[in-house]
């Protein structure tokens, strides 16, 4: 517990490093790993000779640039034993599966001291926003299992999560009962419990701040006011499951401030062109610097970022960027008039183990299709056993097809995972032209 302490401590500090004192330290750790990796992890090895790169050419930060990129499918190309650090044992080792929000879910692996330091990242960026060892954090969001710190068992700290696959009246039971005074919440969760209540979240809970993640969320006008009810504040966190936190507001709301002691993001320019003009806008590229036993060097995230040239009025050296381009989630909306988040949908899917990739369509109010890329060896009574489940999840008759197909088309940098057909005032969904992909 001292050491951990200390540890929280050191990683306090290092908003407020110099901008040389950054870069420095950037750099010590971009050359630790990169040598790590060259010796130790058999894909990069393999990468950085076909480069004509070695640990010797890594002078500065700029010379992370002569290093391919890679991306998920090249990872799981390679196979478990060429991006495993050598000598690593998965038994004793974190398995994480990727939320698979991209369609594509991926499993990875962490050794306890990297879950240790990026637990201690996320808790300080909450600590940056007003986390007080008397607040009560409820997550809306991904219900993996909490375990319980020292601090948390003396009711410091304390933190609760409520899973979006949970029916819609479970999760505003739970809401009142927590009381929470931080509430992190998916949007796409979110949007569907207040689009299932009377009234605003205030009639449900009366948190004084909010943060969001996983995409963007603006509160919409409902009946002459907005969905919140509440002056609090909010900040949005940007992260991903491979690398942990990368960016997150401060309360001078000027921008992201990036994690650069957890992780390098530099933003790619789009082969496609500029989005609107905007040449600063690319593609997010992560190197994972507190990660060892599975690195991530030069990895594409898909995401679309943009730095923004200017520092931050709170004092913290860390750079901006701004809130990230990302997919804005539909909400699923049932015949019966129930809406609910598709994220009750992927916690289903990615527990099949045999997926590959996934695609949801919701075609019309009561009709939808699933494609999916599976492995070999995957049986008509994993179809089966998955159909049951989702059909309890929706919980009212719906035509649902499971579509196996070798591949799913991708259109631009990353494309949504969950499609409506519907449109946004309501009516009937016109029929999808026949023969396409979506019928």
């Amino acid at each position: 517990m001292i050491g951990k302490l200390r540890q929280f401590n050191d990683i306090r500090k290092n908003p407020k490093l110099a901008p040389r004192e950054l870069e420095a330290f950037q750099l010590r750790k971009l050359r630790a790993l990169f040598a790590h990796a060259y010796e130790s992890v058999p894909y990069y090895r393999s990468l950085f000779r076909s480069a004509g790169i070695s640990p010797k050419d890594i002078r500065s930060l700029a010379d992370l640039r002569h290093i391919p990129t890679s991306n998920k499918d090249d990872l799981r190309r390679a196979g478990l034993e060429a991006v495993l650090a050598q000598g690593s044992d998965p038994d004793s080792l974190t398995a994480i599966r990727t939320s698979g929000t991209t369609g594509t879910p991926f499993t990875f692996y962490l050794a306890p001291d990297e879950l240790k330091a990026r637990g201690l990242i996320e808790f300080r960026d909450l600590v940056e926003i007003g986390f007080r060892p008397w607040d009560r954090l409820v997550v809306l969001g991904p219900n993996p299992p909490i375990k319980k710190s020292p601090h948390q068992r003396l009711g410091l700290f304390r933190t609760e999560r409520i899973a979006p696959i949970l029916p819609i009246e479970e999760q505003i039971r739970r809401l009142k009962a927590l009381k929470p005074t931080i509430l992190w919440a998916y949007p796409a969760a979110l949007r569907a419990l207040l689009e299932s209540i009377d009234g605003p979240l205030s009639t449900l809970c009366q948190p004084r701040a909010l943060v969001t993640s996983a995409e963007m969320f603006q509160p919409s006008p409902k009946d002459g006011g907005d969905d919140l009810g509440l002056d609090l504040k909010h900040f949005n966190f940007y992260g991903c499951m491979e690398s942990g936190r990368i960016a997150w507001e401060c309360p001078a709301h000027q921008g992201l401030h990036v994690c650069a002691d957890n992780v390098i993001l530099e933003v790619e320019p789009l082969a496609t062109g500029p989005i609107d003009g905007n040449p600063a806008i690319g593609e997010a590229v992560i190197t994972t610097l507190n990660t060892r036993t599975m690195p991530f060097i030069r990895y594409r995230l898909g995401d679309l970022c943009q730095y923004l040239d200017k520092p931050c009025s709170c004092g913290r050296s860390f750079p901006l960027i701004a809130p990230p381009i990302g997919r804005t989630y539909d909400l699923i909306r049932m015949p019966s008039g129930r809406v609910l988040s598709p994220y009750g949908v992927l916690y289903f899917l990615r527990e099949f183990k045999k997926l590959r990739r996934y695609r949801i369509t919701q075609v019309d109010f009561g009709r939808f299709l699933i494609e999916l890329v599976v492995q070999e060896g995957a049986t008509s009574e994993d179809f089966t056993a998955l159909e049951a489940r989702l059909r309890t999840f929706f919980a009212e008759p719906i035509a649902l097809e499971l579509r196996p197909v070798p591949a799913i088309e991708t259109h631009g940098t990353k494309f949504k995972v969950f499609v409506s057909k519907l449109p946004r005032n309501g009516e009937t969904a016109a029929k999808p032209e026949e023969g396409s992909a979506s019928a």
